[in-house]
């Protein structure tokens, strides 16, 4: 489906349009390793209230933590939420970390997405904690023929466990969009097959990334999707 290299390129590419997201080296293998990283801190009613900022490219020496974000901001937000509501909650608690890595499958040759959810203290969520708030635990599985599923792994970089969303489909499900897609353009002009594949290619992180956003509680921000048609 693609390179590393190709996702990597993707990537660098991705953050300029989208610079909530950063990527992050690792430091002994700065050249063949890198992956995307994303943190949402979101209340208690799955509201985001802030995210990591940064399009910078950081080892893991140097990882995202929590001083990246203005506290204040989320500080604010959760005051704002619940004198809304007029309910005195605590912030630590009530605050929810996302942290949603995508990395680059050499076996399936596809981006993959991690997730982890925690609160402020570190203490992971539940995975029916976790489940219940993700756009996709919604989605009737009588009525798609493919639903992504998640499964607990090893992270392959961290060595920690983290959420992955198998990847088993995407090669299929991207084929189908790229195929869609080439069909659309040489209804337009015939004479591009070529350039229109290729045209495709360089988009598959974001095409890919459109879709699973939504499913994993990821806003897609309207500055990206202006940068997108721009391009």
């Amino acid at each position: 489906m693609t390179s590393f290299q190709e996702f990597k390129n993707q990537a660098l590419s991705l953050i300029n349009g989208w610079n909530e997201w950063c990527w992050v080296t690792h430091r002994q293998r700065v050249d063949e390793d890198g992956y995307l990283v994303l943190k949402l801190y979101k209340n208690k009613a799955n509201c985001i209230l802030t995210s990591t900022t940064s399009s910078s490219i950081r080892n893991d020496d140097n990882q995202i933590e929590d001083n990246d974000i203005d506290m204040s901001i989320v500080d604010s937000s959760v005051n704002s939420n619940n004198n809304n509501n007029n309910n005195s909650v605590d912030q630590d608690t009530d605050i929810h970390i996302y942290e949603y890595h995508v990395i680059f499958s050499r076996s399936y040759q596809v981006p993959v997405l991690y997730l982890n959810v925690y609160k402020k203290d570190s203490t992971v969520l539940s995975w029916s904690d976790i489940w219940n708030t993700l756009p996709l635990s919604k989605y009737d599985s009588s009525s798609h023929n493919i639903v992504p599923y998640f499964s607990q792994v090893e992270h392959p970089i961290l060595g920690i466990p983290f959420y992955q969303l198998h990847p088993c489909e995407t090669p299929n499900l991207m084929k189908q969009i790229l195929s869609v897609s080439k069909e659309e353009h040489d209804d337009e002009d015939n004479n591009n097959n070529n350039d229109t594949i290729e045209n495709l290619q360089q988009y598959f992180l974001s095409s890919w990334l459109s879709i699973v956003s939504p499913l994993v509680g990821i806003n897609i921000p309207l500055h990206f999707l202006k940068y997108m048609s721009n391009k």
